[in-house]
């Protein structure tokens, strides 16, 4: 194997390694809900940030500027915009198990699949030995305040594993139920898999409440981030790792022909 194949293999597997790009969330997914069926992400055909990208960045600091994100890219002011608070609503209104609004076993698949997706922190909690969080700013300036310093502000929580599988937990007695479904705010750690928190106030829109959380644009939490999207790219279809080894290849005898030419 000569100077240039040697220099031409590693090319190809980097261009192929590439072409996924890590901390982007867009096209179709979806998730096995409480009842086993499959439920479908909203994505509303755009990408996604993950909120890895941006935990404990303040939003004053990546509006309308340039910023680098916790990974070491650079963004321009103009490549990413805040999700708005109907995107917001739309995609955990999509998460939810439509059935509780705020903690529910019926929550729990949607808040994981946001977990292991977008990203989440870790926290302590008394009852589980898994118990993930993350706040995230979205929305208009003025979307859910008058006032121009302040951001929505919403969350999701996802707690697994419970630390006595033989007790119960109560959850908050201030669930609204949103449905005529009746159903427990007992969690029952040998019946279901865990506990998730999808809420109105936090992101989520039932039509119970037309208020939302709020917090100031300055805030630099380790489990604050910031939800961003853009549009969608056009699909395009990877290059098969053949056709790129002889496409390098066929440039290797170009290059050979011109030398034997000289």
């Amino acid at each position: 194997m000569n100077k240039f194949t040697k220099l031409a293999l590693p090319l190809v597997f980097s261009t192929i390694v590439t072409t996924a790009n890590a901390g982007l969330i867009s096209g179709t997914h979806e998730f096995k809900n409480d009842f086993g069926q499959a439920q479908q992400v909203e994505l509303q055909d755009l990408e996604w940030l993950s909120l890895d990208s941006t935990f404990g960045i303040a939003r004053l600091d990546i509006e309308n500027q340039s910023w680098t994100d916790n990974n070491g890219a650079i963004w321009q002011a103009d490549d990413w915009r805040f999700a708005t608070r109907q995107e917001t609503n739309t995609l955990l209104n999509s998460l939810s198990g439509g059935l509780v609004d705020g903690y529910s076993v019926s929550n729990f698949y949607g808040a994981t699949w946001f977990a292991e997706n977008f990203g989440t922190k870790s926290i302590f909690s008394n009852n589980f030995n898994d118990a993930q969080i993350a706040w995230f700013n979205y929305g208009a300036t003025n979307a859910c305040s008058d006032d121009s310093a302040r951001t929505c502000q919403g969350q999701i929580r996802a707690y697994a594993d419970a630390k006595d599988p033989s007790s119960t937990v109560g959850l908050p007695a201030s669930q609204n139920i949103l449905t005529g479904n009746i159903f427990s705010s007992i969690f029952d750690p040998l019946n279901h898999a865990g506990v998730g928190y999808i809420a109105e106030n936090d992101g989520a829109e039932f039509g119970l409440r037309s208020s939302a959380t709020t917090s100031i644009i300055s805030e630099r939490h380790f489990a604050v981030a910031n939800l961003l999207v853009r549009n969608a790219p056009v699909d395009v279809p990877e290059p098969a790792p053949i056709g790129l080894l002889a496409s390098a290849l066929i440039g290797l005898g170009i290059m050979r022909k011109r030398s034997v030419q000289k």
